[in-house]
């Protein structure tokens, strides 16, 4: 067997912490000092050293939580410019503006003439298709947000729950939860990714405690 010499592991506990007066020791401190002993003199009398670690999600308080948090997973995106005839390329902000025009009228929306005139980049019936495709999307866009916040709100709900009757739960569970949400809201696409499950735990003000055991 390999030498094992608790006073090396002193010195260099030592070595990493430094060295204070002990007689001011606080409860705790003596608590985690008796089970660092406890562990060494195991390892004296030849126990083998295991050590084990997860993540538990837990509550944090909400002061240290930004108080808003996009939720949005990124799956389904508009692109920030629109190429149309004869090569222009129009920015998403003045396409919108288009759109915002051709929907004004309370009886309907404005014919290609007055659309033209007032666009130049809408010069045939395809740009116009190109605008009203731009519109579904970003219909879709708004519709699937709105989705997974509600799905967020329902999750909120059953980590609450479920941490409320001692349940140890951990991101992979999170995730697992979300997908089955996801058979009610039927978001697709949705993965709850593991930058989802930070998003959301950011936005909900749950944070993963690291447990270690030895």
């Amino acid at each position: 067997m390999e030498r094992f010499s608790p006073a090396i592991v002193v010195a260099l506990l030592v070595e990493k912490f430094g060295v204070d007066d002990a007689s001011s020791a606080t409860r705790e401190e003596k608590k985690v000092a008796q089970r660092l002993v406890d562990i060494i003199a195991r390892h004296v009398e030849g126990d083998e050293l295991e050590v084990e670690e997860h993540e538990e999600v837990c509550s944090e308080s909400e002061d240290d939580v930004e108080p808003s948090v996009n939720l949005d997973d990124g799956v389904v995106v508009n692109p920030d410019s629109i190429s149309f005839s004869n090569g222009k390329v129009i920015s998403a902000t003045d396409v919108r503006r288009a759109i915002d025009y051709y929907r004004s009228p309370s009886d309907g929306c404005r014919p290609f003439s007055s659309m033209h005139n007032r666009f130049r980049f809408i010069s045939n019936k395809n740009d116009m298709k190109r605008l009203r495709e731009f519109e579904r999307n970003e219909m879709s866009i708004v519709d699937r947000r709105n989705r997974i916040k509600a799905l967020s709100a329902k999750l909120k709900e059953t980590v609450i729950e479920k941490m409320g009757r001692g349940v140890i739960l951990h991101d992979t569970d999170l995730r697992a939860l979300a997908h089955s949400l996801n058979k009610e809201f039927r978001i697709p696409r949705f993965e709850a990714s593991g930058g989802w499950i930070k998003k959301f735990k950011r936005a909900n003000h749950f944070t993963s405690r690291r447990i270690t055991k030895f």
